[in-house]
C-alpha cells in the first residue's frame, strides 16, 4: 500500500488493515533514492507476503537495504532473521535491546509473558539474529535523498526507538508501540516497561510539527499528525497517564 511518494505500508495484522499476517505489527518501507530502509520486521511468520508487498511496489531489498527496528517485541522484530539471511540487509536497533535479540532472550523482551497471556501461539519461539548497528540518540542515518534521525523513545520498552524523517517535504515519524492514532499509549505488564520514562519520552516529541504520523499498529495519518502526539503529551504533563491501547 503507498502511503506517500516513497513511502508505503509493506506489512500490517488484525490491528492494522490486515495485509499480512495477523500478528504483524505495521511494517513501512521508505526508499530513499540510494537506500531503502524496511521499519520492523513483523512477527516472522508468513514473511513470503512481506516480501510480495515490496515486490508489488518494484521495489527489493539487498545488502545496502537497512532493517530499523523501533523495538524488540515479537511482533515487530520476529522477522529479522529471515529478513537479514536471506537479503544481507544491516539489522539496526538500540543498544539495549540489541543484547537480548542476539541471545532470542525471551524473558527480557517479555515474549514468555505474551505467549502465557494467549498473544502469541504457543509454540512461537522468538529466532537469535544479529544486530549489525547499535542506534544513539540523535544519530542520523542516509538514504540518499532521505535522512533519518534517531530518537530515543524508552517507555513501551526499555530501549524503544522513534525515527524522524522528511519525505517529499513532510515531516515524518514513526514511533513503534509508543503512541497510536487519538494520543493512546501502549503499558503492558511486561519487563521493560516503565511509565516514568514513557512521559519523557513523549513530551521529548512535542513541537515536532509532524504531519506524517506513523505508529506500529493501527490508523496512520498523512496530515495533522502532532496532534497525537499532543494530546498524550497533555495528559503527562497534567502527572495524568493518557488511554491505554491494552
Amino acid at each position: 500500500m503507498q502511503i506517500w511518494a516513497n513511502l508505503f505500508l509493506v506489512g500490517s495484522g488484525r490491528s492494522g488493515v490486515g495485509l499480512t499476517h495477523p500478528l504483524d505489527c505495521n511494517v513501512f518501507l521508505v526508499d530513499g533514492g540510494r537506500k531503502l530502509a524496511l521499519i520492523d520486521a513483523g512477527v516472522g511468520l508468513d514473511t513470503h507476503l512481506i516480501e510480495q508487498q515490496i515486490a508489488g511496489h518494484g521495489r527489493r531489498l539487498g545488502s545496502d537495504s537497512l532493517l530499523l527496528l523501533t523495538h524488540g517485541h515479537a511482533d515487530h522484530s520476529g522477522g529479522t532473521r529471515f529478513l537479514r539471511e536471506r537479503y544481507s540487509l544491516q539489522v539496526a536497533g538500540s543498544p539495549e535491546e540489541a543484547i537480548a535479540l542476539r541471545a532470542a532472550d525471551e524473558e527480557a523482551l517479555g515474549l514468555n509473558v505474551a505467549r502465557a497471556a494467549g498473544y502469541y501461539p504457543a509454540d512461537y519461539r522468538l529466532r537469535s539474529t544479529p544486530v549489525d548497528r547499535e542506534l544513539s540518540d540523535g544519530e542520523e542515518i542516509d538514504l540518499g535523498d532521505v535522512s533519518i534521525r534517531v530518537t530515543r523513545t524508552p517507555g513501551h520498552s526499555s530501549g524503544g526507538l522513534s525515527f524522524l524523517c522528511e519525505i517529499d517535504g513532510r515531516r515524518t515519524l514513526f514511533v513503534g508501540d509508543l503512541l497510536a492514532f487519538g494520543g493512546y499509549i501502549s503499558l503492558q505488564n511486561i519487563p521493560g516497561v516503565d511509565v516514568l520514562q514513557y512521559g519523557r519520552s513523549v513530551l521529548k516529541l512535542e513541537g515536532l510539527e509532524i504531519e506524517m504520523f506513523m505508529p506500529g499498529h493501527g490508523l496512520f495519518t498523512v496530515s495533522g499528525g502532532q496532534y497525537h502526539i499532543d494530546k498524550a503529551a497533555a495528559s503527562f504533563r497534567k502527572l495524568g497517564v493518557p488511554p491505554n491501547a491494552i
